[in-house]
């Protein structure tokens, strides 16, 4: 529970669904006995059953009458206006009923409902941010089929663990569904690397070597990264080339395929 810096002229609570409270205004404070923590400590007996009603079906705002307790007033009726967001938790108002006060309670509920209104198209745009970033992580290690027995997956960009943890999963997904001898992946193109991007190859390598007991082969190592992959010993489990045009020549001048 913690006290906001919000100037408004009547009491503003932020309650969870559990009516736990979780912020609320010095005006709050100033008005009620907030030491318990609760809605439920500010309602009067008569009013909770209102409040349990409210609560049990959030809509996207509500006004309703509720007697409180306040410091100065054992029980005192208010209007309270009530909005839920995305996460369930109720942005609630406080003004005492008096009939000059209705039309500053109607410019705090058009205020109330624009600011949910945005609150909730910046979740959309995270989520949708989140998304487009997933996306890339996925196009930053496509996995290419080359032949039966071949697949290819080259990496771009930065090596991050994050990044990593999406490579993988579709990586294993691949797999799943056949039987590959030998499985490229190609550094080539890797810019920054992190340590968690290292730990993250690793991880695939080894989860790769498990789930299939082909042989991994690792292209386009160049001086930065053979020193930054030099502690997780990868050259004792997979094999190296320069490029993936001399793997596939060894393996044709084979006969292999």
């Amino acid at each position: 529970m913690r006290l906001i810096d919000l100037h408004l002229p009547i009491p503003y609570i932020l309650a969870n669904k559990n009516g736990e409270i979780i912020s609320y205004t010095s005006k709050a404070d100033e008005v009620f006995d907030l030491s318990e923590g609760t809605i439920k400590s500010i309602v009067d007996e008569g009013s909770i059953s209102k409040f349990e009603r409210v609560a049990a079906i959030p809509e996207k705002s509500m006004r309703f009458e509720a007697n409180l307790k306040t410091r100065s007033i054992p029980i005192a009726l208010f209007d309270i206006h009530i909005s839920w967001d995305f996460q369930g938790n109720a942005s609630m108002q406080f003004l005492y009923k008096d009939d000059d006060n209705e039309p500053l309670m109607e410019k705090l509920q058009a205020l109330q409902n624009r600011l949910a209104k945005t609150d909730f198209e910046l979740y959309e745009q995270k989520e949708t941010l989140e998304q487009t970033l997933q996306r890339l992580d996925e196009l930053s290690g496509p996995f290419i089929s080359l032949t039966k027995e071949i697949c290819y997956i080259p990496l771009f960009g930065d090596m991050t663990g994050d990044k990593f943890t999406t490579i993988m999963e579709q990586t294993l997904a691949r797999l799943s569904d056949h039987d590959y001898r030998w499985i490229l992946i190609d550094l080539t193109a890797v810019a920054k690397v992190y340590k968690e991007g290292t730990s993250g190859l690793e991880v695939l390598i080894k989860s790769i070597l498990l789930m299939t007991g082909g042989e991994v082969r690792l292209i386009g190592i160049n001086p930065r990264l053979a020193k930054a992959l030099q502690p997780y010993q990868l050259r004792n489990v997979v094999h190296t080339e320069q490029s993936l045009q001399s793997f596939l020549q060894s393996v044709i001048n084979d006969h292999a395929i």
